[in-house]
This record gives C-alpha cells, sequence and structure tokens, in this order.
C-alpha cells in the first residue's frame, strides 16, 4: 500500500456495546470522519449509493491547491484474526469504487481530479492510505 498515516486517537468505543454489523459500519464510519476532519478533509458526503455499482462509504475534498475529490472506503477489524483491514479491499471491491465513482461523477457533471484512499481501522488503531488504488 502507498504513503499512510497512523492515529490512535478516535478509535474509542464503549465497552459492552453489542452493535449489529450496520451499527458497527456507522459507528467506525463516524470515527473516520471525526479523523478525517481533524487532517483537514472537508466531507461532502457518505454512505452514497451508486445505482446497482454499489454505495461509497465516505466523499471528502483535500484543502490543496488543486482540490482533490478522495473517495473514501473504511474497513474496520476487531483484530488481525480475519486479515488486516485494508487487505478487504481486493481488486473487485476496488472495481466496485471505481465504477461507483465514475457514476457519481458523471451525475455531478464534476471533472475534479480524484483519489481513491483506504482508511483502515483496526482495535484501537486507524491507518490512513492515500493513493490506495
Amino acid at each position: 500500500m502507498p504513503e499512510h498515516e497512523v492515529c490512535e486517537k478516535h478509535a474509542t468505543r464503549s465497552k459492552g456495546e453489542n452493535l449489529n454489523t450496520r451499527e458497527v459500519g456507522t459507528h467506525y464510519e463516524d470515527v473516520a470522519i471525526a479523523y478525517l476532519k481533524d487532517n483537514g478533509v472537508q466531507i461532502i458526503d457518505r454512505n452514497v449509493t451508486c445505482g446497482r455499482f454499489g454505495e461509497i462509504d465516505i466523499i471528502g475534498c483535500t484543502s490543496d491547491a488543486g482540490k482533490t475529490l478522495v473517495f473514501f472506503e473504511v474497513k474496520y477489524r476487531k483484530d488481525d484474526r480475519h486479515g488486516n483491514p485494508e487487505d478487504a479491499v481486493d481488486i473487485n471491491k476496488q472495481n466496485k469504487i471505481r465504477k461507483c465513482a465514475e457514476y457519481y461523477l458523471a451525475y455531478k457533471n464534476s471533472d475534479s481530479y480524484v483519489r481513491f484512499d483506504i482508511i483502515a481501522i483496526q482495535g484501537e488503531e486507524i491507518t490512513w492510505y492515500k493513493n490506495a488504488f
């Protein structure tokens, strides 16, 4: 994976919470959004459904001069028993995200520069993979 950053500040969850899979996903997307905002990303949208192509977890905009539009995939794992979270974004998942991004860009009539990043959360650790694919 390309350049990445690690942060432990935002990955907290109350002990004893029993959440279903969707609630866990939403919780860690909220954690990712807080982390991204703290790192200068302007959040544009989240959980964007793109027809039959799937969903994009988070769409944000960088603060650089080029104003890059970033499509974020958030993956969470409690521990590494089932592999690292970033490994779950395989080539099939990448292709779905790309198609969804194309759909979104066409719908918004946007010609922005784009980037695909992964926010991997494992236990208490957040890792941001920029230009992941």
